[in-house]
């Protein structure tokens, strides 16, 4: 098996812009279409979909980031859960306990969630197509770029 990094999707280096100058390649097949949601996400993670879904594909997920999104919420739904769990608990070394699985559930969502520009912080550090204007607002400010 050869060393080095995995290579880069050409969605992913159109994202972040392609350092290396070289063709990207037409050939791959790209992720077109609506990701659909998994049939087995709880009501929590459910409402996190129809919350981030049309900013993750506004962002270029496709149906092939499907699982990809549902694990991000996935894990937002598992960070509510101990959340709650936590706020409830009168234990104190049951309630460090949840607290430590409600912060790597939180870790384990922002870094899904990064990949798809959720926050305005990671939406700044993702190159897109300006010709790709969401609305009237964004379309005036490339325009004006």
């Amino acid at each position: 098996m050869a060393g080095g990094r995995p290579p880069k999707t050409k969605q992913l280096k159109k994202f972040e812009g392609n350092r290396s100058r070289r063709d990207l390649n037409y050939d791959e097949p790209e992720g077109l279409g609506v990701p659909r949601m998994p049939g087995d996400l709880d009501p929590v993670a459910a409402d996190c979909w129809d919350a981030h879904l049309s900013q993750v594909v506004a962002n270029g997920a496709g149906s092939g980031d499907s699982l990809r999104i549902g694990g991000m919420c996935f894990w937002f739904s598992r960070f509510k859960e101990f959340a709650a769990i936590s706020a409830e608990e009168k234990d104190p070394n049951r309630k460090v306990m949840f607290l430590n699985s409600c912060g790597t559930a939180w870790n384990n969502y922002s870094k899904a969630a990064s990949a798809f520009g959720i926050s305005p912080t990671d939406r700044a550090r993702m190159r897109t197509d300006p010709k790709k204007a969401t609305s009237d607002f964004d379309s005036d400010v490339a325009k004006n770029a």
